[in-house]
């Protein structure tokens, strides 16, 4: 194993001393998020190119912002990250004002997704207004295609839609009637809206870790210790929120070795989905609700 500690002094003089990882392991980067820290660090995928600088909050001060794979006030799932806006916009201004946030309006390329999506809104609104996502047929009648681009894969389309109501129906908005499903409406129709981004691994070319084999968790443990020695909760890219009971590495690696601690995975109220290392005494992996704020570990693979 080779590694490099890296440390950055900035020149603000309220800064801290930021200590960071970035350490090589059979043929992988793997770097962590410190659970409470000052400066936001961004990884280049060659070892030890990390460059650091202050996180201002509104009012330009430095802040200490929750340090999750996803930016303070967004939701993590998948691999993405969340944020629900209860002003209403027609559909061009939403996906344009998601597009100021480095996002896009919400696309839904799984069942899991789906189902994410719709407790995120009803979450903040119980009701379930009609809300828009991502998905129009804006460039030619009949094609739809979501806005970030990726490929129109599930639809959970309400009977009978899309109808193309008086011919001018080209954005979706999903919660329609009692059954909340999708359906194609007027485009300049005002409602709330989700956007959906990238969670910070995927911006920096990673995933959320996997580990592979005994030596990857003792690899990540040791990782992990040296940042943070109470070794507290920590992010792994295990989950099944695919579907129950079936674990899956976000970064699509087999699973092949499972650490998990006595009399888990449990599923805990139905909605323990995502996995976190440093259980308890023990130190190992269980399943939690993925809502949960956590440090984490990304990994990627060196010249990629």
């Amino acid at each position: 194993h080779t590694g490099a500690d890296l440390q950055t002094r900035p020149q603000d003089p309220r800064a801290i001393l930021l200590p960071t990882s970035v350490t090589l392991h059979q043929n992988r980067n793997l770097f962590t998020m410190p659970v409470a820290l000052r400066f936001l660090c961004l990884l280049s995928l060659a070892v030890g190119a990390l460059h650091c600088t202050p996180v201002p909050d509104q009012e330009g001060e430095l802040s200490e912002p929750q340090h999750t794979a996803c930016p303070p006030g967004w939701s993590s799932f998948n691999n993405r990250c969340f944020k629900y806006f209860a002003s209403p916009l027609d559909w061009a201004d939403a996906e344009s004002y998601c597009v100021t946030q480095r996002a896009n309006l919400v696309s839904v390329n799984s069942k899991g997704e789906f189902d994410f999506v719709k407790n995120l809104i009803h979450g903040f609104d119980p009701a379930e207004s009609h809300t828009w996502i991502g998905l129009s047929d804006l460039h030619e009648e009949g094609r739809w295609m979501w806005s970030d681009g990726s490929k129109v894969v599930y639809t959970f389309w309400s009977p009978k839609e899309p109808n193309n109501g008086d011919g001018r129906e080209n954005c979706v908005h999903t919660n329609k009637l009692k059954e909340k499903l999708w359906n194609d409406e007027f485009c300049s129709n005002k409602y709330a809206f989700v956007c959906a981004t990238q969670s910070y691994c995927v911006t920096q070319g990673a995933n959320l870790a996997s580990v592979n084999s005994k030596g990857e968790f003792g690899f990540v443990k040791n990782l992990i210790h040296d940042l943070d020695p109470a070794e507290r909760n920590t992010w792994i890219g295990l989950s099944d929120f695919h579907k129950e009971g079936r674990w899956m590495w976000s970064d699509g690696s087999m699973l092949v070795d499972t650490f998990w601690s006595p009399n888990e995975p449990n599923d805990e109220e139905g909605r323990e989905n995502c996995v976190h290392t440093n259980n308890m005494k023990d130190k190992l992996w269980n399943d939690i609700f993925c809502s949960n704020k956590y440090a984490f570990v990304c990994a990627t693979r060196p010249g990629l």
